[in-house]
């Protein structure tokens, strides 16, 4: 997950300087579950006059992973929705849902997604109260790779927490 959002920074940010980005993911096709040293994808850019600017560009620098629990009573704003959907020029593949049972569905798809990006890398949090912890030596990069350990586990419950409380998807 953390490939493909770098993937997407990267074509918004070349988009801005007039170039597009051709993509080919796992040019050397795929070797096995792991990571090897194969490349991931290959990236060419080409200078392209036609090349759209991205309105997400401006976002970049601003944008933030909040790891704190929604209301799920609360449902989304209209004016909000409409600003999410009209700000980026990726319209066929932007598209935001409230549908109880679609929202339930890719709860559970992105919770294992974000399980396997976790294992056996460890988890990847961070944020002022991490980094607090790490300072006082309560939590450490081993403790957080140790899916049994009490910290990964109740990362993972945090993490989980917010997911769970998600009242819609974009």
């Amino acid at each position: 997950m953390g490939f493909d959002c770098f993937l997407e920074l990267a074509r918004i940010a070349a988009a801005k300087v007039g170039l597009m980005m051709e993509t080919s993911l796992l040019p050397g096709g795929q070797t096995s579950v792991r990571l090897t040293s194969a490349p991931i994808a290959r990236v060419r850019f080409v200078p392209s006059a036609s090349s759209a600017k991205d309105q997400l560009f401006a976002a970049i620098l601003k944008r933030r992973t909040s790891r704190v629990p929604f209301d799920n009573m609360k449902a989304a704003a209209p004016a909000l929705v409409t600003a999410v959907l009209s700000a980026t020029t990726n319209t066929e593949r932007v598209r935001l849902s409230s549908d109880d049972a679609l929202v339930k569905d890719l709860r559970a798809l992105t919770w294992r997604a974000w399980v396997i990006e976790a294992n056996p890398d460890g988890l990847a949090l961070g944020g002022p109260p991490i980094e607090a912890l790490a300072l006082l030596e309560q939590i450490n990069r081993p403790a957080l790779l140790d899916p049994n350990s009490s910290a990964s586990k109740e990362g993972s419950d945090l993490v989980a927490a917010s997911w769970r409380r998600c009242p819609a998807i974009c």
